[in-house]
């Protein structure tokens, strides 16, 4: 019983320094998008593996450096330019100008794109396909698995809803929301995967709960 506690608290106690670690390599800005792609691949691979070595974490982000942080050039770019449309589309809906209410238009757009980032870095984490690639199949998934898509994003709305009403929740929702997303990027990844590459998870899986 008293093993079985430990052992429950040692993963929370992973899952709080995890979620740390993230935010921390998260400060310099240009550096989100590879502390993501690590951030999952410490879900993926050690919580839902069965171990929860924080250390890791720092070798995930070394690893997927270079792919996650183009990915993230590229997409901090988009973003940007619709966080200027909405803040134009703003003003000018506030001097009441018709073209002014495109503003939820591209706010609806910014959302969605997030959850783009969502499969992004995800997929980054799970596969060595370089920039261009990654780029094009996590687009792909997404808009292959709509109600999926949908799910994450509503999720992800609520849960950047509730960070902003209490900013103290800001060092566990980042993970949180990645584990609760891993089925459902999972079963995305796995549909479109090869037998062979299926196997070769399964039986990583398996050495990894051993």
């Amino acid at each position: 019983m008293d093993s079985k506690f430990f052992h429950v608290l040692e993963k929370i106690i992973d899952f709080l320094v995890l979620n740390i670690a993230f935010l921390v390599c998260c400060i310099p800005v240009l550096t989100i998008g590879p502390a993501i792609s690590a951030l999952y691949y410490q879900v993926h691979k050690q919580l839902f593996g069965g171990r929860g070595y924080v250390r890791d974490y720092f070798t995930a982000f070394k690893n997927s450096f270079k792919t996650a942080f183009g990915a993230w050039i590229v997409t901090l770019l988009v973003g940007l330019f619709l966080c200027i449309d909405i803040r134009i589309t703003g003003v000018m809906y506030a001097s009441g100008e018709a073209m002014g209410s495109l503003w939820m238009v591209f706010l609806v757009l910014l959302v969605v794109f997030f959850t783009y980032q969502v499969f992004l870095f995800a997929y980054i984490a799970r596969f060595d396909d370089g920039l261009k690639v990654s780029l094009g199949n996590a687009f792909k998934l997404m808009m292959g698995n709509p109600l999926s898509a949908l799910g994450l994003m509503v999720m992800l709305v609520i849960f950047i809803v509730f960070t902003w009403l209490r900013m103290m929740f800001i060092f566990i929702m980042p993970g949180l929301y990645l584990v609760l997303a891993h089925s459902v990027l999972e079963a995305c990844f796995r549909k479109n995967m090869t037998p062979e590459q299926l196997e070769h998870e399964d039986k990583l899986l398996e050495i990894e709960n051993y």
